[in-house]
């Protein structure tokens, strides 16, 4: 018996909800992105997520997130997920700026490394979490704490350099 289109949705957001205890954002994610705004830089999220939007959107704003981006790319969205080029083009389009001014941040070196440098963006590979085991030996910029983006951030301001996250 197939299920109808309320019952479906139903137990996908229940699916959702139980696994919320494993979705939380680092301690200094707000300190971070208020420090990035502070400088008057813009703030975007880019997630490979098979969650519906909405739910996880919502997840954004409940744990204080959501309000302090200027743009979010999700790529249940776009039907392709990172490192796929058209996920770089929507951030470029959505935050309205020139590729090189971006600081792609992420723990992924396929995803947030070589991806987003294919697409002209520069990138940092967050290590606070997972350290991603292709990055041995590889010349990239490496951030250890939220907190340190804005160490970069600011060296890349201080040598003419625009930056976004």
């Amino acid at each position: 018996m197939a299920a109808d289109a309320g019952t479906v949705d139903r137990c996908v957001e229940a699916e959702f909800r139980v696994w919320a205890p494993a979705r939380h954002v680092h301690p200094d994610a707000p300190a971070l992105l208020d420090g990035v705004r502070r400088r008057g830089l813009a703030c975007a999220l880019v997630a490979n997520t098979f969650d519906p939007p909405a739910l996880f959107r919502a997840d954004l704003d409940a744990q204080g997130i959501g309000g302090r981006m200027d743009a979010t790319v999700l790529s249940a969205e776009l039907g392709v997920r990172k490192p796929h080029p058209a996920v770089y083009a929507a951030l470029v389009e959505r935050l309205g700026v020139d590729p090189a001014a971006i600081l792609f941040v992420g723990d992924r070196l396929a995803d947030d490394v070589d991806g987003p440098a294919a697409a002209g963006m520069q990138t940092c590979l967050a290590a606070w979490y997972r350290r991603d085991p292709g990055s041995a030996g590889r010349a990239v910029t490496i951030c250890t704490e939220p907190l340190h983006v804005l160490e970069i951030l600011e060296a890349l301001v201080g040598s003419g350099s625009t930056g976004k996250i």
